[in-house]
């Protein structure tokens, strides 16, 4: 997306007509780097601000989030200071990606007060700081030293815009000059070196609609004046012809624009509003993010262990093999018992006939040994592959239930899409040992609850299904929830979830079945399938695997139905 501050302008003017004049009600922060505002200004809104270094954003929502138990201290002082106020003026200012919010509103004595909000959109230097009605900073929500930046942000420091020494996008004709200047770079490149608030893919839309080469180096004194024209023209983008806000969801990944980038070849979605098309990419592109942050510690914890039980494997199944040598030890030292009579002391080899198959054999010798020694010495060796070997083959079954299980784990974390349902393999991972509880105090966890999710629940016709979400939940559904008439779903030669029908006395319709094994391949490491294979049976053929891995099962009298996967979202009636 074009994180830019002609971007950030246009949606701060229709933040700006939603919210100024408005009373903050409440404030929130479900994230340590999201807020949440509650503004009452003739109707309700729900403002997020977000300085996610992968998606900092600000817009109007009607997502709730889930709070934590404790707030955090500069959560609380915003509430002091800000709630109750009003927002007086909202606007981006330093011509940057920076949003000022004025508020004003009454201390505990009555006395009105002013405070100022900047939320710096910045990627990974993204900021909130509250600033008083001096200009000095009260709180800040990342401190910044002044030996490690050429800004300090600090409390009772004055606060002060990131420095900037680009152009401002009004000074049309220093850009003009600034663009003949600049021989180094590419045309697209010289804008965001030399004017403040650009993306490199919004210069390069800028030079395609005045029909130049935004890869030349080269620009002629005409062209530099039609480029520096519509930098200025864009900073009020909202009142040009060609303002359409839009969005994309192509496999690029989410991207909202303030109009059709021409350049880019993407399928865009026209909205109303700016905010709408912000709203629904952000939201999506933020569910990744917090995705791939809650799963980063089990996924990599899972990897770490499949690659430690794998290695451990091979090192069994070689023993395996090693050992299985061991019926030829026995054999030498039986010939050499036989032959001892033919052997001298201090010999390293001896030739003698082998009377299980009619051969002659060369056998190696300790010639410190007497040969009664060197006879014992093999049927030592024989004993002791004897049992390397019954150990290492218990190993390797063990270590293919352990793998099997971990590789179920892995396939049941690809499919989450939530982060209560990583929250559920979570805690299906500590509960195994594979991943290590930070939170290892043993009255903490007596009194903290679970954030996993139920079992998810659809409804079709009156017939409820069941899916678990990870192995925990399969071993659920399967013997708890399940009574033995009901219906039982699983795909076929992959880790995917079990979904179950109840069959509440009532026959299962063909239509029921299609439905709930569409499900279960969705729900599987078959996904991507056209035909997969689900097998189904009633709950009274599923039977726990005796090798007693969890959600491990195994079943008989079954049948098989081919189906092409499907959520069949529309059917759920639980998160």
């Amino acid at each position: 997306m074009p994180n830019d501050m002609y971007t950030l302008k246009a949606l701060s003017d229709e933040l700006s007509a939603l919210t100024v004049g408005g009373r903050i009600e409440k404030i929130n922060q479900p994230e340590k780097d999201e807020f949440v505002f509650y503004i009452h200004n003739c109707k309700n809104y729900i403002m997020v601000v977000s300085v996610n270094p992968n998606c900092p954003r600000i817009h109007i929502t009607n997502e709730k989030k889930d709070n934590p138990y404790v707030a955090p201290s500069f959560l609380m002082l915003l509430r002091k200071k800000l709630c109750g106020s009003r927002i007086e003026s909202f606007s981006v200012v330093g011509f940057d990606r920076i949003i000022k919010i004025d508020f004003k509103g009454r201390n505990e004595m009555a006395d009105e007060v002013s405070n100022t909000l900047y939320v710096e959109l910045l990627g990974r230097y993204s900021n909130v700081i509250l600033v008083d009605d001096k200009g000095t900073i009260t709180e800040a929500l990342r401190h910044i030293y002044p030996e490690n930046s050429l800004r300090c942000v600090l409390p009772k420091v004055k606060y002060e815009l990131p420095p900037n020494e680009k152009l401002s996008p009004l000074e049309t004709e220093q850009i003009k000059n600034a663009l003949l200047s600049d021989d180094k770079n590419e045309l697209a490149k010289k804008i965001i070196s030399n004017v403040s608030g650009f993306s490199l893919i919004t210069a390069r839309e800028l030079c395609f609609n005045l029909g130049l080469d935004y890869e030349s180096k080269t620009i002629t004194q005409t062209n530099a004046e039609e480029l520096s024209n519509a930098i200025t023209e864009l900073y009020n983008v909202t009142s040009q012809s060609y303002y359409r806000p839009c969005y994309t969801f192509d496999k690029g990944g989410e991207d909202f624009f303030v109009f059709h980038y021409k350049h880019l070849i993407h399928n865009y979605v026209d909205t109303p509003t700016l905010n709408e098309a912000v709203k629904v990419c952000s939201l999506e592109r933020d569910r990744k993010t917090r995705l791939f942050s809650e799963s980063k510690a089990v996924a990599n914890a899972i990897k770490n262990s499949i690659k430690k039980n794998e290695k451990a494997l091979s090192i069994a199944k070689q023993k395996v093999i090693d050992s299985q040598e061991a019926e030829k030890l026995r054999i030498y030292g039986e010939i050499l018992i036989n032959n001892l009579y033919k052997i001298k002391k201090g010999t390293s080899k001896v030739e003698l006939y082998n009377y299980y198959d009619d051969t002659s054999i060369v056998i190696a010798l300790d010639p410190l040994l007497t040969p009664e020694q060197n006879a014992q010495s093999y049927f030592k060796k024989y004993s002791k592959a004897k049992r390397t070997l019954a150990v290492a083959t218990k190993q390797v079954d063990e270590l293919q239930i352990k793998l099997d299980y971990l590789y179920s784990l892995k396939a049941y974390l690809e499919l989450c899409t939530l982060p209560q349902e990583i929250q559920g393999i979570k805690e299906e991972a500590i509960r195994e040992g594979i991943l290590e509880d930070k939170t290892n105090n043993s009255k903490t966890n007596r009194n903290k609850k679970s954030t996993a999710l139920p079992p998810k629940e659809y409804l079709f016709k009156d017939y409820k299904i069941i899916r678990g979400r990870n192995n925990i939940d399969n071993e659920k559904i399967t013997f708890h929830i399940a009574n033995d008439n009901d219906l039982w779903l699983h795909v076929k030669d992959f880790h995917g979830s079990h979904v179950i029908i109840k069959s509440e006395n009532k026959a299962f319709t063909n239509e029921v079945i299609q439905i709930a094994a569409e499900i279960a391949g969705y729900y599987s490491e078959g996904v991507q399938s056209f035909k997969l294979a689900i097998d189904y049976t009633e709950c009274k053929f599923v039977k726990k695997n005796p090798s007693g891995a969890k959600g491990a099962v195994t079943y008989t009298n079954y049948k098989t139905a081919f189906i092409t996967p499907n959520p069949h979202t529309e059917l759920e009636i639980n998160k």
